[in-house]
C-alpha cells in the first residue's frame, strides 16, 4: 500500500525492493485510501498528511515494478475504493484512467531503451549529451542550467 501517513517516495520504493527480494509468488499494489468512518481518516482530519496525486502514484508505480521479478505475478497495480464512502484521493476511482497511464508510461520506458541503448553516438542522443557535458565539464562548465520554452509546461 502506497502513501501511507510520513511515508516517503524513498521508503515506497524500498518496500518494493524488499518484496522483489521474498520468496512469494504474487503481489497486490495499491494507494491508501480514506475511507469513511475509520481511524485512518480520523487521524487524518487531526493531523493530515500528503496523499500522492495520480501523476506520482503511476510514476512510483512504475518505478516499483522495476524491482519486481519478472517471475512475480502482479495481481493488482490500483485499487477503488467504494464511491459512497471513498473521502480520497478521488483518483482512485477511476481504476481504468489509472491503469491506462501506467501501461502508457511503461510503454514510453520501454521505447526509451530500445531508441537509446544503441552504442553508436552518431544515433543516440543521450550518448552525445553525455560527451558534450562531459567536454564542457572539464573544460569548467559545472553548472547547468534546464530551460523550457514550451507554453504548456508548467510546475
Amino acid at each position: 500500500m502506497n502513501s501511507l501517513p510520513d511515508e516517503t517516495r524513498e521508503m515506497m520504493i524500498d518496500t518494493a525492493k524488499v518484496i522483489g527480494h521474498l520468496p512469494i509468488h504474487a503481489v497486490k499494489i495499491h494507494m491508501l485510501h480514506l475511507i469513511e468512518g475509520t481511524k485512518m481518516l480520523k487521524e487524518y482530519k487531526e493531523k493530515p498528511f500528503i496523499l500522492l496525486s495520480q501523476e506520482e502514484y503511476v510514476e512510483l508505480v512504475v518505478t516499483q515494478l522495476r524491482y519486481l521479478p519478472d517471475t512475480m505475478v502482479i495481481q493488482r497495480v490500483t485499487g477503488d475504493g467504494m464511491k459512497d464512502s471513498l473521502y480520497g484521493p478521488m483518483w482512485t476511482l477511476n481504476k481504468t484512467q489509472v491503469t491506462n497511464d501506467i501501461d502508457k508510461l511503461m510503454a514510453g520506458a520501454a521505447n526509451a531503451v530500445a531508441k537509446y541503448n544503441v552504442p553508436d553516438i552518431s544515433v543516440n542522443d543521450c550518448y552525445k549529451y553525455a560527451a558534450i557535458r562531459n567536454i564542457l565539464y572539464r573544460a569548467g562548465k559545472k553548472v547547468e542550467m534546464y530551460v523550457s520554452y514550451e507554453p504548456d509546461f508548467t510546475l
